[in-house]
């Protein structure tokens, strides 16, 4: 249910001006000028709203009101402005603008708890995977550090990117004519779209229980929260909120492109390259890299869809976009 949909189930939005109960007949009324009460208001596009207290069709969006006697009536605001007394049309408007904050933080509390519910469907739906990458990370840096340490240094030099040199000797025509230079080429593995730090990945379980946290603390929010206290709240958590988020998501696209094949097994084969360049020696004992690791880590994983950051949308979720209807009668000109 939207914002709109949400006021008119509270009755302060009508989508139908014309079709209220106990609204008087559409010709001019002289209300009491010091009794009113702000029932709802609209907006149509379609077409001119007939207003009760000037007897034409001036405006596109108003608001109706109970008057005194009984009955409902359609005005835009400057026609009440000119008809109700000053204090009489503060005051129906200061009773109207404490229920459309009411509703408003009311509708946002029950947002937050949808979009709390849906985090932590998605939590429980990809636990086993975001375990699963996060064991895997703790076996890679632990048991091999110095292999991805090498790695994630590399990454870091050459732009996101796995390259390897090639020396080639000078050929033999070369050196008959003097030519001894050795010629080196550098030769571009593949390009990971998913950059990251080693640290993130470090730092991985600390924001997975940072977003973790969020759902659960959303749904214990009273439903009757305070616009103020919401506020406060939002201030408390979008930082820190966002930015775990953020590098939580990162491991994920970062581990679920590298640990599928071939790219798990080109960084392999590229680690048992560099290792062999650095010893030195024509002869060393073989390593498979890729076959141990896969022994412990098992194989690769698909990136979640949607991911978290899509189901919460935006970093307004806390507190949604204010208010687009909120406005009083004395600041809007609703009469066109």
């Amino acid at each position: 249910m939207n914002y709109d949909a949400y006021l008119h189930a509270k009755g302060l939005k009508t989508f139908d001006p014309y079709g209220q109960n106990d609204l008087l007949p559409l010709e001019r009324q002289s209300p009491d000028v010091d009794q009113l009460e702000i029932l709802n208001r609209y907006v149509v596009s379609s077409e001119k709203v007939y207003c009760h207290i000037c007897g034409s069709k001036r405006h596109n969006n108003g608001f109706t009101g109970f008057v005194a006697g009984g009955g409902a009536i359609l005005f835009g605001s400057t026609c009440a402005k000119g008809y109700f007394c000053e204090e009489t049309l503060r005051l129906a408007e200061l009773a109207f603008d404490r229920r459309e904050e009411a509703a408003f933080a009311e509708f946002n509390v029950k947002r937050l708890k949808g979009t709390a519910s849906e985090m932590q469907r998605w939590l429980q739906r990809y636990d086993g995977q975001i375990k699963a990458i996060s064991e895997s990370w703790d076996i890679l840096l632990n048991q091999h550090d110095s292999t991805f340490e090498e790695l994630f240094h590399h990454l870091s030099k050459n732009n996101n990117r796995l390259t390897e040199e090639f020396v080639e000797e000078a050929s033999e025509i070369s050196r008959a004519v003097g030519r001894n230079n050795k010629t080196v080429s550098r030769k571009v593995i593949f390009a990971i779209r998913n950059s990251i730090s080693i640290k993130s990945i470090r730092d991985f379980r600390d924001h997975q229980r940072v977003v973790a946290t969020l759902p659960l603390r959303l749904l214990e929010i009273d439903d009757a929260i305070s616009r103020a206290d919401l506020v406060e709240l939002d201030q408390q958590l979008r930082s820190n909120f966002f930015r775990s988020l953020d590098e939580f998501e990162k491991v994920i696209r970062f581990s679920v492109e590298i640990f599928v094949e071939p790219a798990f097994s080109q960084i392999c084969q590229w680690s048992d390259r560099q290792r062999i360049q650095k010893l030195h020696k024509t002869e060393v004992s073989p390593r498979n890299l890729a076959k141990t690791l896969r022994k412990k880590i098992g194989d690769g994983y698909e990136l979640p869809r949607p991911m978290l950051r899509e189901i919460i949308a935006t970093e307004n979720f806390l507190l949604g976009e204010k208010n687009p209807s909120h406005s009083t009668l004395i600041t809007e000109s609703s009469q066109r």
